[in-house]
C-alpha cells in the first residue's frame, strides 16, 4: 500500500476507534474498503500533483510520493488530528529528499489538495453505494458527485515536445 493510502487508513482507523465505532474499525481493514481507499488515495495524489506541481517536476514528484523510499520507518499516523497531518507525517521525509535535490514543492498546498481529493473520493464512493459509504457516514460527509478516475493523471513527465510531434503527425 502506498504511503498516502497508509496515512489515510491509519487516520480513518483512529477516527473509528475514537468514536467507539468498533464495527467500522474492523470494516476499515476489509479488503474491499482498503482497495477502494487505495484507489481514491492514488487518484487524489495524482490529481493533487497535477494541480500543484510544475509540469517539469510532476513525474519525479509523483513517483517519489507514491513509490520512493519504502525502506524508511513508518511514522505514526493514526494519532494525527486530521487527515492533512497524517499525510504530512507519511510524506515529510520524501518531500525533504526532493527538496535536497532541488525540487521544492508547496507542501501545504500539495498535502491539502491530496486530503481534499481523498475526502471527495470517499464522498463520491458513498454516493455510488460503494464500500466507503460507512466511512463517509462516520465522518459526516455528505454524498458527492462521482470522481472520474483517469489512471494517467499526474504521469506527465513535463516533456511537451512529444505531444507537439504527435499533433504534427496527425495534421500531415
Amino acid at each position: 500500500m502506498d504511503p498516502v493510502s497508509t496515512a489515510a487508513l491509519g487516520w480513518l482507523t483512529e477516527q473509528a476507534s475514537s468514536r467507539s465505532e468498533h464495527g467500522l474499525t474492523d470494516a476499515v481493514f476489509h479488503s474491499d474498503v482498503r482497495d477502494a481507499l487505495a484507489r481514491v488515495a492514488e487518484y487524489g495524489t495524482r490529481h493533487a500533483v497535477q494541480e500543484t506541481v510544475p509540469a517539469a517536476q510532476r513525474y519525479i514528484v509523483l513517483i517519489s510520493v507514491l513509490h520512493g523510499g519504502d525502506d524508511e520507518p513508518a511514522p505514526e499516523t493514526a494519532s494525527a488530528a486530521d487527515l492533512n497531518e497524517a499525510i504530512n507525517a507519511r510524506l515529510s521525509r520524501r518531500l525533504d529528499r526532493l527538496a535536497d535535490r532541488g525540487l521544492h514543492v508547496d507542501r501545504s498546498r500539495l498535502i491539502g489538495t491530496i486530503a481534499d481529493q481523498i475526502l471527495s473520493g470517499i464522498r463520491a464512493d458513498a454516493a455510488s453505494s460503494g464500500p466507503l459509504g460507512p466511512i463517509a457516514a462516520m465522518l459526516s460527509l455528505p454524498p458527492g458527485p462521482p470522481v472520474p478516475v483517469d489512471p494517467a493523471v499526474g504521469l506527465d513527465d513535463g516533456d511537451d515536445e512529444d505531444e507537439d510531434e504527435d499533433e504534427d503527425d496527425e495534421d500531415a
